[in-house]
């Protein structure tokens, strides 16, 4: 995946931007799953998801 990827480049760069780049992803993550757990049933054919697979997502640890 391409954060992962992101991770590794920014381990080879130094502690500090490895460590930036986890809670970027933990924060981008929280942001994105909080909005799908607002989000309204009638919108969930937008992205593609069913009202089950956006409730599973909602509901994973924003570090998973």
């Amino acid at each position: 995946m391409a954060h992962e990827n992101s991770i590794r480049i920014a381990v080879r760069r130094g502690p500090l931007r490895a460590a930036r780049a986890v809670l970027l992803r933990w924060s981008r993550n929280l942001r994105t799953r909080r909005a799908l757990r607002r989000l309204p049933p009638e919108r969930l054919g937008d992205p593609g998801l069913c009202p089950a697979a956006a409730a599973a997502e909602a509901a994973r640890p924003f570090w998973g």
